[in-house]
């Protein structure tokens, strides 16, 4: 009995079945952690292009899919917002209509409309593991917004 409890053969293998799952998830958390970054910010990038696409282009009511990585879709375009330089609220002018503000500074008129346009896009995420169930850090769907001013 005593030469059996001396034999530490296999004691290496057991310690090494015990840490294996750890670290497995752990690998698998930062696997999952990088990809969920790089979809974010590859989705907030044609977010952000298709946003300078409404502001190129005020009349579009539909962005190209083609901008999105699969799985994406595109929200609905939100109404643009415009105002004076000295932040006074106006409606905004269509093409070719003159400019509702008239501001002096310095002997100089600004008549310039201030806009802004927000664009946002949903995707499904797909980890590796099932972390939603666990923590709130992976989530299921990502929607970045981007708001675009222009003068």
């Amino acid at each position: 009995m005593r030469k059996l409890s001396l034999d530490c053969s296999g004691a290496a293998l057991a310690e090494f079945a015990m840490a294996l799952p750890i670290l497995i998830v752990l690998t698998l958390g930062i696997a999952d952690f990088g990809l969920l970054t790089n979809n974010t910010a590859v989705l907030e990038a044609s977010v952000r292009s298709g946003a300078e696409m409404v502001i190129a282009n005020p009349t579009v009511n539909a962005l190209p899919t083609s901008l999105l990585s699969s799985g994406a879709t595109w929200n609905p375009i939100s109404a643009a917002s415009c105002w004076c330089p000295n932040g006074t609220s106006v409606a905004c002018p269509a093409p070719g209509v003159p400019s509702p503000c008239s501001q002096t500074l310095g002997g100089i008129t600004d008549v310039r409309i201030l806009q802004r346009v927000g664009v946002s896009a949903t995707a499904n995420s797909s980890p590796l593991l099932p972390w939603s169930s666990i923590t709130s850090l992976f989530p299921a769907t990502e929607t970045p917004t981007a708001s675009v001013r222009t003068d």
